[in-house]
């Protein structure tokens, strides 16, 4: 049996096309879902079905405050476990860099079962850039029995750090699932020239300055700003009283999205201004030149190559790099994706995972 751990809407997404897969193998598996985000539009949106499926209780409604998911962490923990001593499976499967992954890699930790991370490796070489997803996923790569890479670089990572599983360079599954989404959503924007916006990393928007400088930085763009907002971004700005400065900005509030209508309206923007990390994903393959609200990310290989461009939260620094992309002097055209490998990911991971 295969066992899959998911818990938040971006692990979801990222391993649908694996998942699908799976289930279309015939092989024994289930899906557990810890339930950290709430899921069941995109299993709507997807038209997802599973043979076999579960949803723990702790991390019930915790999406909106680190806290409770920090308060109830050890209590996932034991779920999990004892559902995998239960089950017994062959191997457990994780992904990324989120508290789920973590849990589920320390749930496994002394069992019969493997596990196996996709998206392993991925590194900003700080512990506080992104926080706290470098430090889980680091933990989760060293206790993991197949580490599933989705670039060269990341792969080198691992093997610099002397990681203990099997390395493995599959690609990002990142393409997989925008094929699947393309052309499924609406069009929400039908006006040329617009910049698509993100924001939700804990260490921007648990920070007043931090979140105050992200505000200056969308003061800068010369065309409209689309701008779906975050829960946890949305709270922060409520908790701050900062709400009225994001609409001082000019900034266009979106309504609530699904994956395909994000995926329609970042196909026909300019550019992107974000904070986020597979989006960067998103946006080279779409061949959008990436303004980063970061000081540091762990896709270095979309810096090296002039697709994603670090603002280091520098008001200067953004304003220089903003009026590059406008004058046309930073294009994202005909850049070999260094996230995709012959074959796509999610044939390599199923392949190695029915096989092992």
């Amino acid at each position: 049996m295969i066992v899959t751990v998911l818990g938040t809407r971006a692990e979801f997404l990222r391993c649908i096309p694996f998942l699908r897969r799976i289930e279309e193998c015939g092989i024994d598996h289930h899906f557990l879902h810890t339930g950290q985000n709430n899921i069941d539009d995109i299993v709507k949106e997807f038209d997802m079905e599973f043979r076999s499926q579960s949803q723990l209780r702790s991390f019930r409604d915790v999406s909106t405050s680190v806290s409770r998911g920090a308060a109830r962490t050890p209590a996932l923990i034991c779920e999990i476990r004892q559902f995998l001593r239960t089950v017994k499976p062959r191997w457990v499967v994780c992904h990324g860099d989120t508290l789920t992954a973590f849990a589920t890699a320390q749930a496994a930790n002394g069992l019969s079962c493997r596990v196996a991370h996709i998206e392993a490796g991925f590194r900003s070489h700080s512990l506080f850039e992104p926080f706290p997803e470098e430090a889980f996923r680091t933990f989760v790569d060293h206790r993991s029995d197949v580490l599933f890479a989705p670039s060269d670089g990341a792969a080198k990572n691992l093997r610099y750090e002397r990681v203990s599983g099997e390395i493995l360079h599959t690609g990002s599954t990142v393409p997989d699932v925008v094929e699947a989404a393309l052309g499924k959503g609406e069009r929400h924007v039908q006006e040329k020239g617009f910049v698509v916006v993100t924001a939700h990393r804990y260490e921007n928007i648990l920070s007043r300055s931090r979140l105050r400088k992200i505000l200056k930085i969308l003061t800068l763009p010369s065309m409209p700003i689309y701008y779906p907002v975050h829960e946890m971004t949305l709270a922060s700005l409520k908790r701050f009283r900062m709400l009225h400065e994001l609409e001082s900005t000019g900034a266009r509030i979106v309504p609530p999205l699904s994956y395909s209508e994000f995926m329609e309206l970042l196909l026909n923007c300019n550019y992107v201004i974000t904070d986020g990390g597979s989006i960067e994903e998103e946006a080279l393959i779409f061949g959008k030149p990436c303004v980063l609200l970061r000081k540091r990310t762990e896709r270095i290989e979309a810096v090296t190559m002039g697709s994603s461009h670090l603002t280091k939260l520098d008001e200067r620094i953004a304003a220089d790099i903003i009026r590059g992309i406008e004058q046309g002097e930073w294009r994202v055209q005909n850049l070999k994706n260094p996230y995709v490998v012959e074959g796509s990911a999610t044939e390599h991971i199923a392949a190695y995972l029915t096989n092992a």
